[in-house]
């Protein structure tokens, strides 16, 4: 089921506030899943939000499960990707979308938490999708 935009600007809005005082409040130096984690918690305090652990895609036919535990699924339409890293680069950002893309959402924010402005510069994505 594809979901709908409708909400996913406020929410995006919302992450970046919530991820900027996540990172105020612990700081540098943690690894990614930490951040992810208090994320988590202080965005489920007002929407359902979830990490997922597994995702899968398909090659040739075939299934193939990979890992994702740096990321989160909030409200069922956005996913938050987290990262720690000196700067973001587009691999981080092919990531967020193949997460998009096997969570079958639209929206989602990657999250460089290495930067003490984490909510500043990060990627916004919204993923075209067919709407038959």
């Amino acid at each position: 089921m594809r979901h709908d935009l409708e909400n996913a600007p406020a929410l995006l809005d919302d992450i970046a506030h919530i991820a900027r005082d996540v990172r105020d409040t612990l700081g540098a130096g943690y690894p990614a899943r930490a951040y992810l984690d208090a994320l988590r918690h202080a965005v489920s305090k007002r929407l359902p939000a979830r990490r997922v652990e597994k995702l899968t895609t398909t090659f040739d036919g075939h299934s193939i499960e990979f890992r994702s535990g740096s990321t989160l699924l909030v409200a069922g339409v956005v996913a938050v990707h987290a990262i720690v890293a000196d700067k973001t680069h587009p691999h981080h950002r092919a990531a967020l979308r193949r997460r998009l893309e096997a969570l079958d959402v639209t929206a989602g924010v990657l999250l460089n938490f290495a930067d003490s402005e984490v909510a500043d510069g990060n990627s916004f994505i919204v993923r075209e999708v067919d709407t038959d």
